[in-house]
Protein backbone atom coordinates (compact mmCIF):
# COMPACT_ATOMS: atom_id res chain seq x y z
CA UNK A 1 0.00 0.00 0.00
CA UNK A 2 1.26 3.08 -0.71
CA UNK A 3 0.41 6.50 1.83
CA UNK A 4 1.35 9.84 0.48
CA UNK A 5 2.30 12.58 2.90
CA UNK A 6 -0.26 15.80 3.25
CA UNK A 7 2.14 18.09 4.49
CA UNK A 8 1.60 20.74 1.27
CA UNK A 9 2.12 24.39 2.96
CA UNK A 10 0.09 27.32 0.58
CA UNK A 11 2.02 30.36 0.63
CA UNK A 12 0.83 33.37 -0.63
CA UNK A 13 -2.75 32.44 -1.21
CA UNK A 14 -5.21 35.07 -1.68
CA UNK A 15 -8.37 34.72 -0.58
CA UNK A 16 -10.25 37.90 -1.79
CA UNK A 17 -11.53 38.02 -5.56
CA UNK A 18 -12.25 40.96 -7.58
CA UNK A 19 -10.52 44.35 -8.35
CA UNK A 20 -8.89 46.48 -6.58
CA UNK A 21 -9.65 50.08 -6.18
CA UNK A 22 -6.52 51.12 -8.09
CA UNK A 23 -7.49 48.79 -11.05
CA UNK A 24 -10.88 50.52 -10.73
CA UNK A 25 -9.98 53.47 -10.69
CA UNK A 26 -7.65 53.36 -13.81
CA UNK A 27 -10.51 51.74 -15.81
CA UNK A 28 -12.48 54.61 -14.94
CA UNK A 29 -9.99 57.17 -16.64
CA UNK A 30 -9.10 55.04 -19.96
CA UNK A 31 -13.43 55.06 -20.08
CA UNK A 32 -13.01 59.00 -19.43
CA UNK A 33 -10.15 59.74 -21.90
CA UNK A 34 -12.08 58.01 -24.41
CA UNK A 35 -15.80 59.42 -24.10
CA UNK A 36 -13.66 62.82 -24.13
CA UNK A 37 -12.34 61.87 -27.24
CA UNK A 38 -14.96 60.53 -28.89
CA UNK A 39 -17.37 64.07 -28.06
CA UNK A 40 -15.46 66.21 -29.73
CA UNK A 41 -15.07 64.46 -32.96
CA UNK A 42 -18.66 64.19 -33.26
CA UNK A 43 -18.98 67.54 -33.00
CA UNK A 44 -16.81 68.24 -35.26
CA UNK A 45 -18.81 65.68 -37.43
CA UNK A 46 -21.99 67.28 -36.89
CA UNK A 47 -20.17 70.65 -37.63
CA UNK A 48 -19.15 69.67 -41.40
CA UNK A 49 -22.14 67.86 -41.44
CA UNK A 50 -24.18 70.52 -41.27
CA UNK A 51 -22.03 72.34 -43.41
CA UNK A 52 -22.38 70.25 -46.08
CA UNK A 53 -26.34 69.98 -45.78
CA UNK A 54 -26.33 74.14 -46.18
CA UNK A 55 -24.52 73.61 -49.82
CA UNK A 56 -26.35 70.63 -50.89
CA UNK A 57 -29.34 72.55 -50.30
CA UNK A 58 -28.08 75.84 -52.02
CA UNK A 59 -26.67 73.70 -55.00
CA UNK A 60 -30.51 71.91 -55.27
CA UNK A 61 -32.07 75.17 -55.19
CA UNK A 62 -29.74 76.92 -57.37
CA UNK A 63 -30.16 73.65 -60.26
CA UNK A 64 -33.74 74.26 -60.07
CA UNK A 65 -33.73 77.89 -60.78
CA UNK A 66 -31.61 77.48 -63.53
CA UNK A 67 -33.35 74.22 -65.25
CA UNK A 68 -36.88 76.68 -64.59
CA UNK A 69 -35.01 79.53 -66.66
CA UNK A 70 -33.94 76.93 -69.07
CA UNK A 71 -37.44 76.07 -69.99
CA UNK A 72 -38.31 79.12 -71.40
CA UNK A 73 -35.60 79.22 -73.96
CA UNK A 74 -36.89 76.19 -74.96
CA UNK A 75 -40.34 77.32 -75.61
CA UNK A 76 -42.22 77.47 -72.33
CA UNK A 77 -44.49 80.23 -71.33
CA UNK A 78 -44.74 79.48 -67.78
CA UNK A 79 -42.12 78.38 -65.30
CA UNK A 80 -42.10 77.78 -61.28
CA UNK A 81 -45.94 77.12 -61.72
CA UNK A 82 -46.88 81.03 -62.27
CA UNK A 83 -44.20 82.95 -63.42
CA UNK A 84 -44.58 84.03 -67.49
CA UNK A 85 -41.23 83.26 -68.91
CA UNK A 86 -42.00 87.15 -70.53
CA UNK A 87 -41.60 88.97 -67.02
CA UNK A 88 -38.16 86.82 -66.74
CA UNK A 89 -36.85 89.62 -69.97
CA UNK A 90 -38.20 93.06 -68.42
CA UNK A 91 -35.66 95.60 -66.30
CA UNK A 92 -36.79 94.49 -62.94
CA UNK A 93 -36.78 90.79 -63.96
CA UNK A 94 -34.81 89.92 -61.22
CA UNK A 95 -36.98 90.70 -58.25
CA UNK A 96 -39.90 89.21 -59.96
CA UNK A 97 -37.42 85.91 -60.26
CA UNK A 98 -36.87 86.43 -56.74
CA UNK A 99 -40.22 86.73 -55.55
CA UNK A 100 -41.27 83.19 -57.52
CA UNK A 101 -38.02 81.82 -56.35
CA UNK A 102 -39.39 82.37 -52.79
CA UNK A 103 -42.50 80.72 -53.06
CA UNK A 104 -41.85 77.96 -55.35
CA UNK A 105 -38.53 76.41 -53.44
CA UNK A 106 -40.99 76.71 -50.14
CA UNK A 107 -43.37 74.25 -51.80
CA UNK A 108 -41.14 72.33 -53.90
CA UNK A 109 -38.21 72.00 -52.13
CA UNK A 110 -39.98 71.35 -48.12
CA UNK A 111 -37.50 68.85 -46.92
CA UNK A 112 -34.72 71.96 -47.17
CA UNK A 113 -34.40 73.42 -43.68
CA UNK A 114 -32.48 75.47 -41.63
CA UNK A 115 -30.47 72.71 -40.44
CA UNK A 116 -29.01 74.66 -37.61
CA UNK A 117 -32.63 75.41 -36.04
CA UNK A 118 -34.77 72.44 -36.15
CA UNK A 119 -36.94 73.40 -33.08
CA UNK A 120 -40.49 73.29 -33.99
CA UNK A 121 -42.00 75.65 -35.81
CA UNK A 122 -38.81 74.61 -38.65
CA UNK A 123 -37.50 77.17 -40.73
CA UNK A 124 -37.50 76.75 -44.51
CA UNK A 125 -33.84 77.39 -45.99
CA UNK A 126 -35.52 79.73 -48.31
CA UNK A 127 -36.51 82.93 -47.30
CA UNK A 128 -37.47 86.51 -49.52
CA UNK A 129 -35.19 89.50 -48.34
CA UNK A 130 -34.79 92.74 -49.43
CA UNK A 131 -31.07 94.05 -49.56
CA UNK A 132 -28.16 91.32 -48.44
CA UNK A 133 -29.04 89.33 -45.61
CA UNK A 134 -26.36 86.70 -43.72
CA UNK A 135 -28.11 83.95 -41.22
CA UNK A 136 -26.60 80.85 -40.36
CA UNK A 137 -27.74 77.93 -42.85
CA UNK A 138 -30.42 80.26 -44.37
CA UNK A 139 -30.44 81.64 -48.03
CA UNK A 140 -32.22 84.84 -49.28
CA UNK A 141 -32.71 85.52 -52.39
CA UNK A 142 -33.20 89.08 -53.25
CA UNK A 143 -33.42 91.05 -57.01
CA UNK A 144 -32.08 94.12 -58.48
CA UNK A 145 -32.27 94.87 -61.91
CA UNK A 146 -32.34 91.86 -64.26
CA UNK A 147 -30.60 89.41 -62.01
CA UNK A 148 -31.15 87.90 -58.78
CA UNK A 149 -28.74 87.35 -55.71
CA UNK A 150 -28.50 84.12 -53.22
CA UNK A 151 -26.87 85.07 -50.27
CA UNK A 152 -26.37 82.17 -47.23
CA UNK A 153 -23.97 81.67 -44.60
CA UNK A 154 -22.48 78.08 -44.22
CA UNK A 155 -21.55 78.77 -40.35
CA UNK A 156 -21.36 81.58 -37.86
CA UNK A 157 -19.21 84.04 -37.63
CA UNK A 158 -21.14 85.21 -40.91
CA UNK A 159 -18.02 86.15 -42.91
CA UNK A 160 -14.80 85.78 -45.13
CA UNK A 161 -15.32 81.97 -45.90
CA UNK A 162 -18.20 80.98 -44.06
CA UNK A 163 -20.33 82.86 -46.89
CA UNK A 164 -21.62 81.72 -50.29
CA UNK A 165 -23.20 84.68 -52.46
CA UNK A 166 -24.94 83.33 -56.01
CA UNK A 167 -26.03 85.87 -58.94
CA UNK A 168 -28.50 84.52 -61.29
CA UNK A 169 -28.88 86.40 -64.18
CA UNK A 170 -32.93 86.50 -64.93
Amino acid sequence: MIRFKHNIQYTNQKTNKGFSLIELLVVVAIIGILAAVGIVAYSGYTASARINAVKQNLSTAIKYIENEKAKCDLGETTVMGTLPCASLRGGNSGIILAQHIFLRIQNLLPRHIDVYDTSPPIDHFFAWGGGVQWVQGRAFASGSGNQVQINTCLADPCTGDNRIQTFIQA
